[in-house]
């Protein structure tokens, strides 16, 4: 699927999120495309709570039109584990306001975990542009994880190599 919108994201919004423990089994996931104009939250998944992701390679293109969360591989996630998930998906946002990650667009709530994860995907024009995610609004642990993608942030607002934004001002950083 690389025309068209492509990929129609598995968990579209918060009451209907992915709820459960996906593994990925080391497999790369390839040419996954998603062009949103609609979907706000987008990725391989949309919105993922208390959920296990872990051992997946994901390829291809992420980009949004409208206002959103857009991530490599969810636009939002809360109370979620995610670990050994390797990002080399570009993220794009065609518009401004958006919140843009190699894992994660948005970490939000309780307890979201990144534990041995890496972007190499790069990551373009957003309000909140982060290697691995966008915006923090929650509890958020990054260990062992790292960016070899580019921020490039045109909008000239919050960006960084591995957290674009911190509104909740609780992570914790293990290296």
């Amino acid at each position: 699927m690389t025309t068209g919108t492509g990929w129609i994201p598995i968990g579209i919004t918060q009451i209907k999120s992915f709820q459960g423990i996906f593994n990925g089994n080391n497999k790369n996931l390839k040419n996954i495309y998603r062009n949103s104009e609609v979907i706000r939250d987008s990725g391989l998944f949309g919105f993922i709570s208390n959920s296990i992701i872990k051992n997946l390679n994901l390829y291809g293109e992420m980009n949004t039109k409208v206002n959103s969360d857009i991530g490599g591989l969810a636009g939002k996630a809360t109370n979620t584990t995610i670990e050994n998930v390797n990002n080399y998906a570009n993220v794009t946002s065609m518009v401004g306001g958006n919140t843009l990650g190699g894992i994660l667009g948005t970490a939000l709530g309780e307890n979201v975990i990144i534990k041995n994860c890496a972007n190499y995907g790069n990551i373009t024009n957003s309000n909140n542009a982060g290697g691995l995610v966008g915006l923090n609004s929650g509890i958020l642990t990054i260990e062992n994880s790292y960016n070899e993608g580019t921020i490039t942030n045109s909008l000239g607002s919050h960006a960084g190599g591995l957290l674009g934004r911190d509104n909740a001002r609780q992570i914790q950083q293990q290296f």
